[in-house]
């Protein structure tokens, strides 16, 4: 028997993006009384200033004609669900000024000029915010929450020009594709999600809704490992890449869920931080006015779904991420987040909810598993979970249901093969398991042959 080993997929785009970016010259000035720069809009700040006292704008991107608008809202996708409120990150924006750069910004995503700049993208529409002043980090802010709240906008950058004067406050983004081709890509990212929210169904509890686009969701993609050496494609770190393409990093993994997660009726938001050092994203999602953790990376491994990181609480986050601190923290970090709810609720953790419960091994325990065995056999099934009571010794329990005598699953497995296995039947000599100790749990994948009948 083989144990199925904890694959490190934590790397994602707020630091990746960055070596992107910065290898374009991606750095900016500021003067008391104006300030002209090019930034990146991601949570980091820069470290460095270019001591040069012209803006720094792309010339001429200002006078470019404009190609026809790209659509910005939420695509209309019928589903059985109202659509969930998205502007989660809005709502935190540190001030009412902050907020209206954000509607400007908003408002100037889709108007993409027709021609590139030097650095290969093309520029959007510029906006002026009258009357008020920003710094660079307040609209990096704005941008890195528009990014978040709407995920179906993937193809303007993080980096983004500006212009500060007495008078306001000009601003200017920039989109990795023509209008052209976003549309096009636009079109084909609500093919996408059509295709995998057609898994919603009247009647599903909340629970049953983000489980099923979850599943799916790891069905369709695939961690991208090629975008950890090489970050030179926007695509993995978009919604875009996780749907379309089936390739993504964890930025892609979650601004993906966000967006299933909408057309479900269920809020979520995406949550920055660090996991075994390295800098990582992940969902948070509010189920029955509870909010819990999701990471859909952490639950993909090479080869099977597992469900250790679905609706866990801070306390079991915390064993192996960390969370970057709600803005503005103590002033001297780098990456931020604008919301962080408190996750204590354990109602609708996966376990919880789905997983075969085991306070002992005696017969009626033995008969909790082996229903479970038989509807697994009835449905094709190959994932078991089983949670232990916190009275067992959890090691213990292991052993004796899986890798010591007596052997329980697999005695148990073979009396479901005589008893049910007459279309289905397990395989013995293969079977694959993974620990989530800290939530008494285990997750087994089994194998299914040809059955007895």
């Amino acid at each position: 028997m083989k144990k199925n080993r904890k694959y490190a997929r934590a790397l994602c785009a707020w630091v990746l993006m960055l070596a992107l970016l910065s290898a374009s010259g991606c750095t900016g000035w500021t003067q008391e009384s104006s300030s002209a720069s090019s930034a990146d809009a991601s949570s980091a700040a820069f470290s460095g200033r270019v001591p040069d006292d012209k803006p720094v704008w792309q010339e001429g991107s200002s006078n470019d004609p404009l190609a026809s608008p790209v659509g910005t809202a939420l695509p209309q996708i019928k589903t059985a669900y109202a659509a969930a409120k998205m502007k989660l990150e809005y709502d935190e924006l540190p001030g009412d000024s902050v907020r209206q750069a954000y509607d400007a910004m908003l408002q100037a995503v889709g108007k993409i000029t027709l021609n590139r700049n030097e650095q290969g993208e093309y520029c959007t529409e510029r906006v002026f915010l009258e009357g008020i002043q920003l710094s660079e980090q307040e609209l990096r802010l704005a941008l890195s929450a528009l990014r978040s709240d709407n995920p179906q906008i993937f193809w303007i950058t993080n980096r983004f020009g500006y212009y500060s004067t007495p008078g306001g406050t000009s601003v200017e983004l920039y989109s990795y594709y023509s209008a052209k081709e976003c549309t096009q890509r636009s079109q084909k990212l609500v093919q996408a999600v059509r295709k995998v929210v057609s898994v919603l169904h009247e009647g599903q509890t909340l629970f049953d809704r983000e489980l099923a686009l979850h599943d799916t969701l790891l069905q369709f993609v695939a961690y991208d490992k090629e975008a950890v050496t090489s970050s030179n494609r926007p695509e993995p770190f978009t919604a875009y890449g996780a749907l379309v393409e089936g390739k993504a990093v964890c930025q892609g993994y979650a601004l993906a869920m966000k967006l299933l997660l909408c057309y479900a009726g269920i809020q979520s938001t995406i949550i920055s931080g660090t996991s075994q050092g390295i800098a990582h994203a992940w969902n948070a999602v509010e189920l029955n006015n509870q909010w819990y953790y999701l990471d859909p990376t952490w639950d993909d491994t090479e080869q099977n779904v597992r469900y250790d990181y679905f609706n866990i609480t801070s306390e079991i986050l915390q064993l192996d991420h960390t969370v970057d601190p709600v803005y503005p923290g103590d002033g001297t970090g780098e990456q931020y987040n604008l919301r962080v709810p408190q996750c204590v609720a354990v109602t609708e953790n996966y376990f919880i909810r789905r997983a075969v419960y085991l306070d002992g091994f005696d017969s009626n325990n033995d008969h909790r598993l082996l229903a479970r065995l038989q509807a697994m056999l009835a449905s094709g099934s190959t994932t078991l979970t089983v949670r232990f009571d916190p009275s067992m010794d959890y090691d213990d329990s292991i052993a004796k249901l899986i890798t010591g005598q007596p052997y329980k699953l697999v005695y148990l497995m073979q009396e479901a093969n005589q008893m049910y296995g007459s279309v289905n039947s397990f395989a013995m000599n293969d079977l694959q398991y993974t620990k989530a100790k800290a939530q008494n749990a285990v997750t087994i994948w089994l194998k299914m042959e040809n059955g007895t009948g």
